[in-house]
């Protein structure tokens, strides 16, 4: 039964990225063709959007590991089920995805509003950072720390 849950978790966990991937592609799609010819909001959004774009690459993934750190290394924490260490792997990447796609998205109504490039090269890589942390098994296994038998139990559980 456990197996069967920590795949669900790990399936729900991808199915969530790839929709995420999806809905910034169409988004941007859609905002780079309505953009407009508005240079004069350039000098007021230029900054906050390099600044949020910036932040967001470079603390979205320490604040993913602050958060597993948290969960994981406090002095009162419990001893964790993989299942449970699962859904908090999860929920972290939700939040640094989250993070990540919200500074991509800022970036393509920016463009959308100015017409500048400036702000497709920002949400691209601001994308590209997102694409870079797709969940995987893998990951999974170096960022929770997991012994050899619940690496195994985790590939076991995604065949």
């Amino acid at each position: 039964m456990q197996n069967t849950q920590i795949a669900a978790t790990f399936r729900k966990l991808n199915l969530i990225y790839a929709t995420l991937v999806v809905g910034q592609v169409i988004m941007f799609s859609v905002l780079y063709g309505l953009k407009q010819e508005n240079a004069s909001n350039h000098a007021i959004l230029q900054l906050p959007a390099a600044m949020l774009s910036i932040t967001a690459i470079l603390l979205a993934p320490a604040f993913y590991l602050r958060i597993l750190k948290s969960r994981f290394q406090a002095p009162d924490a419990p001893a964790r089920s993989l299942e449970e260490k699962i859904q908090i792997y999860q929920s972290a990447n939700i939040v640094k995805l989250a993070l990540l796609e919200g500074a991509a998205m800022f970036c393509a109504v920016c463009l959308m509003v100015t017409g500048e490039q400036f702000y497709a090269w920002l949400f691209i890589a601001t994308f590209f950072s997102f694409m870079l942390h797709r969940p995987t098994p893998v990951k999974c296994a170096a960022d929770l720390q997991l012994s050899e038998t619940e690496k195994a139990e985790l590939q076991d559980s995604l065949r």
